[in-house]
C-alpha cells in the first residue's frame, strides 16, 4: 500500500492491535506542498547540493537554482551530513532512524535505527564510518555519542563513563580517531583511541548547542543558546565572524558551513535558509520555501483549491494539481482557524483577529473585500453554505449582500452538507439541529463540554456526525451520531485526541487523526460499523488540521508541520464511489 497517512479513526481504539500498528511504517506522500519547519542544514563538499530537514520532512536541493531535487522522507529530520565524496547523504530523526541516501538518485541505501533521538550525525573523514549522537528523549534521560561502521551496521558507545550535559552537537575532528563534542557547555576534543580529552576550547565555553567544523579543521562554526552564531579559527582561536540570529521558538537556528567558499548558511524562523558573507557579514542569497504550520483549511467544491491558514496569521489559496499558491492573504492578521472558501472557489471568507476585528468577504483572486462582517462577542465560527448561497457569521446567517436572515443562538453554526440544516453549539454543552427555511428546532443533542472543539465532520449524505474531541481537552472520547434521528450510536471513542477526520462517501469508513500530543500524529482508517481500525500510517509531525477524501480515492491532509500531502488510499476504499455535487 503506498502513502496513506490518515488521522485518528472513529472507531474504538482498544480494539487496535500491535499488528495493526505494524502498518505505520515509512511511507511517503504522492505529492507535498510546503516543507515544514526547518531544524538540517547540510551542503555537499562541493557545494552543488544542499539538504533541508525538519518537521516537514527531508529535500535535497541544487545548491545552484534553488530547485528542489527530491523530497527525501516523511520523518521528522534532525540532523543531517553529506559524505565526504559528496555521494551519499544520512539523516537522523526524531523517531530513531538513522537514514543513508543516494545523492544522485534520492533513493534509500540502508536503514540504521538508534535508541534515541539522533540529533546530530557526522561522517568520518574517510567515510567508512559516522558519529551520532542520541537522546532518550527531548526533556530528560541519557544521551549516547556512538561510532557506526557504515558497512556492517556495528555500532560501540564512546562516552561511556563521561558525566555531564551532552548538547546536540557531535563531529568528527578532521580526523576519523578524534571526536569534538559539547559537555556541559565546553568544546571536548577526544581521542578514540585512548578515550582521553586531548584538548579543551575555553575560548567557545558557555551556552553551546551546535557546533560545525570545517573539512579541513581550520574553522569551527559554533551556535549558542543566546542565538549568537560564531566563527573562529580552530588554530589561533580568533575570532573571523560573529554575528546574532534569534529565533521566535528557540533562540538557536540550524546552521552550516560552505566547505568551499567558507559562506555561512542560517536557517530562519519563516524557513527561509539566509546565506551569508564571512567576510561582509552580508546576506547574499536567500533560499525560500518552508513554511508556518497550517492551522485550518478549506476546500474547494471541484477539488482544484485549497485555501489555508498559517500560524503566522496570514491564509493562502492553492492550486492544488500544480502546488502553487495563487493568491496569499497577509494585509492584515487573519485568524487561522477561521477561514472558508465558496463551494465555487470564487470568494474567501476570513476573519480579521487584530485592530478593526471584523470578518471579511473577498475575491479569492483579487483579494478585493466585497463585504466587511462585524464580529459580535463569542463569534467563533464562518462558513458557505455547501450550495452557495448563505453565510455564516457566527450564528447569524446572512446573504451575500450581507443582510442577516436569521440569528441563531450559540457561539458556532455549521450547515449540513446538504445546505438544508444548521447545527449550533451553545455554553450549555448542547448542540441543537434547525431546519434553515422554517428556522425551527428539529431536536437537540447532548453532548459532553469539550474546552476546545474541533468543527463537527458531517458525512456527505448528512446522516452521520462525528464530534472530534480536540486538543485542550482532558477528556480525549469522540462520539459518533444519527443525524437523522439525533441518536448518539457510539461515545467513548478514545484514541489520543482528534483534531480532524473525514467519512467516506457512503460513511462505510471513517478517516481520523489519532493525535500524541506534539509527537508523531497517525492517520486511521476504520470500519463504522465494526469499530475495526483497517489501515494506519504516520503522516505529519505535528497536528493534522484536516483531512479530506478526494474524488480520485486520495486522501489529501495539512498539518502544523506546514505541509500539505497526498496520500494514495488503500484498495479496500476502491468502492468509493457517489459523491454529492452541487449544479
Amino acid at each position: 500500500m503506498k502513502p496513506v497517512f490518515l488521522t485518528h479513526s472513529i472507531l474504538l481504539v482498544f480494539l487496535v492491535s500491535s499488528q495493526l500498528y505494524a502498518q505505520d511504517q515509512i511511507q511517503k506522500p504522492l505529492k507535498q506542498y510546503s516543507l515544514g519547519n526547518l531544524r538540517a542544514i547540510a551542503v555537499s563538499p562541493d557545494e552543488k547540493y544542499l539538504a533541508t530537514g525538519g518537521n516537514g520532512g527531508g529535500y535535497l536541493w541544487d545548491f545552484n537554482t534553488g530547485e528542489i531535487l527530491f523530497y527525501l522522507t516523511h520523518e521528522d529530520v534532525q540532523s543531517m551530513d553529506f559524505s565526504p565524496d559528496g555521494n551519499q547523504l544520512l539523516t537522523g530523526s526524531w523517531d530513531g532512524l538513522i537514514t543513508l541516501y543516494d545523492v544522485m538518485t534520492g533513493r534509500i541505501l540502508k536503514r540504521f535505527t538508534s535508541s534515541g533521538i539522533v540529533r546530530s550525525v557526522d561522517f568520518s573523514p574517510d567515510g567508512t564510518s559516522f558519529l551520532t549522537n542520541e537522546y532518550e528523549s527531548l526533556f530528560h534521560g541519557s544521551h549516547e555519542l556512538r561510532i557506526w561502521n557504515l558497512e556492517t551496521s556495528d555500532n560501540v558507545k564512546v562516552n561511556k563513563g563521561l558525566e555531564g550535559d551532552f548538547s546536540f552537537s557531535t563531529q568528527f575532528y578532521f580526523s576519523e580517531n578524534k571526536i569534538i563534542y559539547i559537555q556541559n557547555q565546553n568544546a571536548v576534543l577526544m581521542d578514540l583511541n585512548t578515550g582521553k580529552t586531548e584538548r579543551l576550547f575555553p575560548e567557545l565555553a558557555g551556552t553551546i548547542f551546535y557546533l560545525h567544523i570545517s573539512s579541513d579543521g581550520k574553522h569551527v562554526l559554533v551556535n549558542s543558546k543566546s542565538g549568537l552564531l560564531t566563527l573562529w579559527n580552530t588554530e589561533t582561536m580568533e575570532t573571523v565572524f560573529s554575528s546574532s540570529y534569534h529565533s521566535y521558538y528557540n533562540s538557536v537556528l540550524p546552521s552550516a558551513l560552505c566547505p568551499v567558499s567558507n559562506h555561512i548558511l542560517i536557517g530562519q524562523t519563516n524557513g527561509d535558509i539566509h546565506v551569508l558573507d564571512v567576510n561582509s557579514g552580508e546576506v547574499i542569497r536567500v533560499i525560500q520555501g518552508h513554511n508556518e504550520g497550517i492551522a485550518a483549511s478549506s476546500l474547494s467544491r471541484d477539488q482544484k483549491l485549497l485555501l489555508t491558514g498559517h500560524a503566522d496569521f496570514t491564509a493562502k489559496l492553492w492550486d492544488l494539481e500544480a502546488g502553487t499558491v495563487l493568491t496569499e492573504f497577509n494585509g492584515e492578521e487573519y485568524q487561522p482557524y477561521s477561514l472558508a472558501l465558496s463551494p465555487d472557489g470564487n470568494h474567501v471568507l476570513l476573519k480579521v483577529c487584530s485592530g478593526n476585528v471584523r470578518t471579511l468577504l473577498m475575491d479569492a483572486l483579487t483579494k478585493e473585500i466585497i463585504l466587511a462582517i462585524p464580529i459580535y462577542s463569542h463569534n467563533r465560527s464562518i462558513g458557505f453554505s455547501p450550495d452557495g448561497k448563505y453565510i455564516l457569521n457566527g450564528g447569524s446567517l446572512l446573504d451575500y449582500s450581507g443582510n442577516i436572515l436569521h440569528t441563531f443562538p450559540g457561539d458556532r453554526a455549521f450547515f449540513t452538507p446538504d445546505s438544508t440544516k444548521i447545527l449550533t453549539f451553545d455554553d450549555d454543552d448542547e448542540a441543537i439541529l434547525w431546519d434553515i427555511d422554517s428556522k425551527t428546532p428539529i431536536y437537540t443533542m447532548a453532548i459532553p463540554r469539550r474546552f476546545s472543539r474541533p468543527p463537527p465532520v458531517f458525512s456527505g449524505d448528512s446522516q452521520w456526525l462525528f464530534f472530534c474531541t480536540g486538543m485542550m481537552d482532558d477528556n480525549h472520547d469522540s462520539e459518533l451520531w444519527d443525524l437523522t434521528r439525533g441518536l448518539q450510536l457510539r461515545d467513548h471513542i478514545s484514541l489520543g485526541y482528534t483534531e480532524s477526520a473525514a467519512f467516506s462517501p457512503g460513511a462505510g469508513y471513517i478517516i481520523l487523526e489519532e493525535g500524541i500530543w506534539e509527537f508523531k500524529h497517525n492517520i486511521l482508517i476504520a470500519d463504522v460499523n465494526s469499530l475495526t481500525v483497517q489501515s494506519s500510517f504516520c503522516a505529519h509531525l505535528g497536528l493534522i488540521s484536516s483531512i479530506y477524501l478526494l474524488k480520485d480515492r486520495r486522501i489529501l491532509s495539512t498539518g502544523s508541520d506546514g505541509t500539505i500531502r497526498f496520500w494514495e488510499s488503500p484498495s479496500f476504499l476502491s468502492e468509493v464511489t457517489n459523491y454529492r455535487d452541487y449544479q
